[in-house]
């Protein structure tokens, strides 16, 4: 569980915590829809009403707002105000964020177990993603799990000599954290393609699951803030613990 998952009072937060006030709030507010305070869908408290409860300021309910509709339990609509989302279980699609941060969004602890490091010639789809100059790209293979139970297989390609990451290097901490530290590559931008896979023999007993289960597969092409190639990745999620959410609007 997250040092930051940490109970608050419905109707008073606690001044003299060292958790930041705006994630008390967040989690006294997610804790009244996770327990059925408000329905799927219906209309959630406006940031007066939260301000009149809570006595804090709007930049602190717009914090705790925009961590709850990142993490999926609100949907803030334009005009019209904020809603409890329909599918508070599932993680926005919209949003870029590694699997450490999704997971700390749920209070959950993730963590990682290598599985192999190399290097070695790009496949096609990941050469056509990084271009002709990267003739090596290093391999990073991870098994990622929430708190003890394993969730997703991530495979990720970086580009060489470039992003160098080693074995050593890696931890439980998201790569994404790994790469802005230590090679100072904020990876801002990407484009998914998700699609139905099942698992195979080594999946299954790696996922512990059956073989022949349903998988969900993310094939996401990743970019740095300047517009470069930074990341290409698989990642096979087990749907029976993975969900996406996508806020759609229909174009005129």
């Amino acid at each position: 569980m997250s040092s930051y998952a940490i109970e608050a009072s419905w109707d008073r937060l606690d001044r003299n915590s060292g958790v930041p006030l705006h994630v008390q709030l967040r989690n006294a507010l997610q804790q009244q829809i996770t327990e059925g305070s408000y329905r799927p869908g219906e209309a959630f408290l406006t940031e007066r009403e939260i301000a009149a409860r809570y006595h804090v300021s709007r930049t602190t309910i717009r914090e705790a707002l925009v961590d709850l509709a990142n993490g999926g339990y609100l949907v803030r609509q334009q005009g019209k105000g904020t809603f409890v989302a329909r599918t508070r279980d599932a993680f926005d699609a919209t949003r870029l964020s590694s699997f450490s941060e999704d997971m700390w969004r749920r209070g959950l602890r993730s963590s990682s177990r290598l599985l192999q490091v190399t290097d070695g010639p790009p496949a096609e789809d990941v050469a056509a993603h990084f271009g002709s100059d990267v003739r090596l790209v290093r391999r990073i293979d991870r098994l990622r799990f929430a708190g003890d139970e394993p969730i997703s297989l991530q495979q990720s390609h970086l580009p060489l000599p470039r992003l160098a990451v080693s074995a050593e290097d890696l931890g439980d901490d998201s790569l994404y954290r790994l790469l802005e530290a230590r090679f100072g590559v904020f990876v801002t931008t990407a484009e998914e393609v998700i699609s139905a896979e099942v698992a195979s023999t080594v999946d299954a007993n790696l996922l512990g699951i059956a073989e022949g289960a349903p998988l969900l597969c993310v094939r996401r092409f990743a970019f740095s803030q300047t517009g470069e190639p930074i990341e290409s990745a698989c990642i096979r999620y087990r749907a029976d613990k993975y969900k996406f959410y996508v806020q759609q609007t229909r174009g005129v």
